[in-house]
């Protein structure tokens, strides 16, 4: 499990330091629903989804987790101080990379999720690993099981306030990526913004500079 993890943070951190590569996987997985529908033509609401469809999804999915992924370490990066990106490279990241992610479960509760899952990981360190909080409450009449869902609702809301923007923005992109128009545009600031990235001297030029941010 270590050994997986490992790897993970490895590929996450290799797809934030190289943003020029990451912004050209998922603008080419944008345009591939745009591509899809221009050499196959529109799917008819009762046509079984295409196995190209399928494909697209999952590479949405893949790359998707990655871009999201290393906009957030980017984005961590210029709060420390140790960022070499832009805004608009970090903004870019994030967006397209949540579109890709929840476009085929846009319709999914992500934040009431993401909340209930953060709530039963801290009850369960609660209940496993720091017992002396419950033991404190007990000692002060306080029956623990009452204190723990009390910690529970409130994980459980703080969570939901802080994804519920994050899915808002996601849900949003899904529907552009389902739109053709503007999946061309997403596939072309994507590679815009990748051939900027690596345009001489690398890592100088974006959107965000060329427009004076």
């Amino acid at each position: 499990m270590a050994d997986f993890l490992s790897i993970m943070l490895s590929l996450f951190q290799f797809f934030a330091d190289n943003a020029s590569i990451t912004l050209t996987l998922a603008g080419l997985t944008a345009g591939s629903w745009l591509f899809i529908r221009i050499f196959q033509g529109k799917r008819e609401e009762d046509e079984k989804i295409r196995w190209t469809e399928v494909v697209a999804i999952i590479l949405g999915v893949i790359v998707g987790i990655f871009s999201t992924a290393a906009g957030f370490i980017a984005w961590s990066g210029s709060f420390s101080g140790t960022g070499t990106y832009s805004v608009s490279t970090i903004v870019i990241l994030i967006i397209v990379g949540l579109g890709l992610l929840l476009k085929p479960v846009k319709d999914l509760p992500w934040a009431a999720i993401i909340g209930i899952i953060f709530g039963l990981i801290v009850i369960s360190m609660i209940s496993f690993q720091m017992t002396f909080i419950l033991d404190l409450f007990e000692g002060l009449g306080f029956n623990p099981y009452w204190i723990m869902l009390i910690i529970f609702l409130l994980i459980l809301l703080m969570s939901y306030m802080a994804f519920k923007l994050i899915e808002d923005i996601g849900k949003i992109m899904g529907k552009v990526l389902s739109w053709g128009p503007l999946q061309a545009a997403v596939m072309f600031f994507c590679l815009f913004e990748a051939i900027l990235l690596i345009w001489p001297p690398p890592g100088f030029w974006s959107i965000a500079t060329l427009f004076g941010f």
